[in-house]
């Protein structure tokens, strides 16, 4: 087992998995042709499409056999690795350390997992999310920003800090997740603060053009205010619902 919780997605499909015994089945990706050798019982037992197709009426359960075309933003062998991961090891290891390539990873794994009837996954997936948010805001504080005198300081005077690792693509690609779902929750939640303290929010464009965006943030942003306080010289200000820190509301 630690062998398999430190490899990386790509080497785990590689060289850990051809060595595994037991019912296999066959996966294959079109068009990149990639094939992949997996446990049977690890599939179907923790996946509700896996388990139609290889227990049900259809040819794949002859063959014990599948070939799945690549769809963009869900199924690629970036996703795939990252899934059978998961499936057996329970780790999420997205196989880079850059936070905006993790996220969107983090996203597509998400969707894939959505479409193959995982549920179990999505709180784990939006926990790393969540990390990966405040991971970016403490390292853009400390080399992004200095002080009149030089130093670094934090970064909780960007409002745009919470959405520093997601992309207008990652937006377009979530919101295809159901509503509810904690990652496209997350997602609107982290665009809260750039929206209610800036004039020239980052994704404002986004949310004009994907109308399913605009209201999950019409949501959080709904939400958020309804808890506003005052402070004591009576400014304003409400509670970042993913960082906790308080936003002064003073663009109003």
């Amino acid at each position: 087992m630690p062998l398999l919780q430190r490899s990386s997605p790509t080497d785990f499909a590689n060289s850990v998995l051809p060595n595994l015994h037991g019912p296999l089945v066959n996966i294959r990706l079109n068009p990149s042709g990639k094939e992949y050798t997996v446990l049977r019982a690890v599939l179907v037992s923790q996946s509700q499409y896996f388990s139609r197709i290889f227990n049900g009426n259809f040819s794949e359960a002859n063959e014990q056999s599948a070939t799945m075309e690549e769809l963009d933003g869900i199924l690629s062998t970036r996703s795939f690795e990252v899934l059978l991961l998961w499936l057996y090891t329970g780790k999420i290891k997205c196989g880079t350390q850059e936070p905006g390539s993790k996220a969107a990873t983090l996203i597509e794994f998400a969707r894939l997992a959505d479409m193959y009837g995982i549920i179990q996954v999505e709180a784990r997936i939006a926990k790393q999310l969540r990390k990966i948010i405040n991971q970016e805001i403490a390292y853009k504080g400390s080399v992004d920003k200095e002080s009149e005198d030089g130093s670094p300081t934090d970064n909780e005077d960007d409002p745009d800090a919470n959405t520093h690792c997601f992309t207008a693509e990652d937006i377009r690609s979530v919101v295809n997740l159901p509503m509810g779902h904690r990652v496209r929750s997350l997602v609107a939640a982290a665009s809260v603060a750039g929206f209610l303290l800036k004039k020239d929010y980052r994704f404002a464009k986004v949310a004009q053009e994907v109308p399913v965006f605009a209201a999950d943030l019409l949501a959080q942003v709904h939400a958020t205010i309804g808890g506003v306080q005052y402070d004591s010289t009576w400014m304003a200000y409400v509670t970042d619902p993913v960082t906790k820190r308080l936003l002064y509301l003073t663009k109003w």
